[in-house]
């Protein structure tokens, strides 16, 4: 699992929308997340929180919405290994 921006989507206001990827066994999953964020505060896998002169970016909410995300995904992966 791994999160990515999708830059081809970026909106009026800089805005660009988050999407989770799963690979497995050569297939590949996209999915928007449903949280968006100025690149500037995305490190690759997570959001950064802004500089206190900033206004607010939500980072602690749009990071706990992946977080959320992932243990989903993995519950998923785990109930598939486990019925085989």
């Amino acid at each position: 699992v791994s999160f990515e921006l999708r830059k081809e989507k970026i909106s009026a206001n800089g805005l660009i929308p988050i999407q989770f990827i799963v690979r497995a066994e050569g297939v590949r999953i996209r999915k928007n997340v449903g949280a968006s964020v100025l690149e500037k505060y995305w490190d690759g896998s997570r959001v950064k929180p802004n500089a206190k002169r900033e206004t607010s970016n939500n980072y602690q909410f749009i990071n706990d919405k992946l977080q959320n995300t992932e243990e989903k995904i993995n519950d998923i992966f785990f109930f598939f290994r486990a019925n085989k």
